[in-house]
């Protein structure tokens, strides 16, 4: 939900949409230097149940870490979705 205050400065604030297991794998991790900032580039991969509602735009609290969503890909024989994501830098 973005919020815009009387200054004209815009804040994104999440809310909590579902709570859910998942199996997770660590896809790959890196350490960069980006603009003389270390950038550290992690993804995993979640599998969650297809009931579960999960879109683009969602992000995915892992630990005390938030990572946002990559790609969502339905497996309908398995009744699962497989969703790639990276860690938010911020």
């Amino acid at each position: 939900m973005e919020r815009q205050s009387d200054y004209g400065d815009i804040s994104t604030s999440y809310q909590l949409v579902a709570f859910t297991r998942a199996k997770v794998n660590h896809s790959l991790g890196n350490r960069e230097i980006q603009n003389n900032e270390i950038f550290y580039d992690y993804s995993k991969v979640f599998q969650i149940r297809s009931y579960v509602d999960v879109l683009d735009t969602d992000r995915i609290k892992y630990g005390d870490k938030y990572y946002r969503v990559i790609s969502i890909e339905p497996d309908a024989h398995q009744m699962q979705k497989t969703i790639l994501a990276e860690l938010v830098n911020e």
